[in-house]
């Protein structure tokens, strides 16, 4: 009652509600006065609604599992701005078909700890590659069927240990530098791996072949240390250092074998034809070796282009950098003499621009081969676009 001592309000308060029905039209309870309503509300973080933003500029579904009452969850889902809100209270529900739950819906509740262990497994089964949140025991289940779980500090030491990725501050607000740092490291290191490997497959080829070919091998290793620095080590670190945060893409060594594989092929086939017509033209061993510098240097000019794409001033810069140390390794008649570079013929120019040009055929031939070859390899594995 409301005329009582300032003291005692609060607990009359608390009697008069126990009496009112709130859901009445006639209004309260004779008798009683109302003075107020107690509100529960669930502590929301400031920052929630910039994460859901992030997950869905990035194409993430946001799916939310709950032991919780349907209503209260959805209206936090909303609240903090969950694209989609559709929901099922799975205690309802019998002979539960979790692959068309997972379509049909984007909020679970009163879900019990097997139930979330089967969403995920339905979800995963779909092709999707599945991360989960969870703070206690019963979401261990199905944080150790997702492809990545994360538990936050203030959970329980069962989730923690059961957890991929702990958050020990407890704030989600890490998570998209989490994903920028990881997607850096995925992308530079692709780029990074995939020089490396088109020089091991060259080199490996060619060292098969001028076993047999009665001819001089198309390098000296003065030459190769120039082609090594120039072409795989100086962009190898740039690209390997270099802020990205592009989204990754498709298979890591899908994207890797199709671009390193056919520059490998493509610079073996083109130092076996350019010995052959070394071989027959006449053209002594410095014209060979600088030729095939050249050549080798064209084709991963290439393949440092295919990799660095989109071009931004870094990469640009790189590229026009790269261009510069060859100029200058044979203009400058000093780092020329130690390269052991010679000027060219027009008979040798020719040569070398054929060759060029049938490399960047097969090599484009190659490419498209290769897409071929490792979609059919790689049909099978999950698709990565995060």
């Amino acid at each position: 009652r409301g005329d009582g001592p300032a003291g005692r309000a609060p607990r009359e308060a608390i009697e008069a509600s126990n009496h009112l029905d709130l859901t009445a039209t006639a209004g309260p309870a004779q008798g009683t006065t109302l003075i107020g309503f107690a509100l529960l509300e669930d502590e929301i973080r400031r920052d929630a609604r910039e994460i859901i933003q992030f997950f869905k500029d990035n194409d993430v579904a946001v799916k939310i599992i709950s032991g919780d009452n349907l209503a209260t969850v959805q209206n936090i889902a909303t609240t903090v701005g969950v694209p989609d809100t559709s929901a099922v209270d799975l205690s309802t529900l019998k002979n539960i078909n979790y692959d068309k739950l997972v379509k049909d819906y984007s909020i679970f509740t009163r879900v019990k700890p097997s139930q979330k262990k089967s969403l995920i497994l339905a979800l995963k089964k779909q092709g999707n590659t599945v991360a989960m949140t969870g703070d206690g025991v019963n979401d261990i289940l199905a944080m150790k069927e997702a492809d990545v779980s994360l538990a936050i500090g203030e959970g329980s030491d069962a989730a923690r240990r059961s957890a991929k990725l702990v958050l020990l501050d407890s704030d989600f607000a890490a998570v998209p530098s989490i994903i920028a740092e990881g997607r850096q490291s995925i992308n530079n290191l692709e780029r990074s791996t995939a020089l490396f490997l088109a020089k091991t497959v060259y080199a490996s080829i060619l060292a098969v072949v001028f076993v047999f070919l009665p001819m001089q091998y198309p390098f000296t290793p003065i030459e190769m240390s120039l082609l090594n620095f120039a072409c795989i080590g100086f962009p190898g670190l740039i690209l390997a250092l270099e802020h990205n945060t592009d989204r990754i893409k498709n298979n890591f060594t899908k994207n890797i074998l199709t671009y390193s594989f056919p520059i490998g092929v493509t610079v073996s086939f083109c130092m076996a034809a350019l010995s052959i017509a070394s071989h027959l033209q006449g053209f002594s061993h410095p014209e060979l070796t600088t030729i095939s510098v050249f050549v080798t240097f064209t084709i991963d000019l290439v393949l440092i282009y295919w990799i660095s794409r989109p071009l931004n001033k870094l990469r640009a810069g790189l590229l026009i950098t790269i261009i510069g140390i060859m100029a200058a390794a044979f203009a400058i008649p000093l780092i020329r003499d130690f390269f052991e570079f010679v000027f060219l013929t027009p008979s040798n120019i020719i040569v070398m621009l054929i060759i060029i040009a049938a490399g960047l055929v097969i090599f484009e031939l190659m490419r498209r081969l290769m897409q071929k070859i490792t979609a059919h390899i790689f049909a099978a594995t999950p698709h990565v676009d995060i």
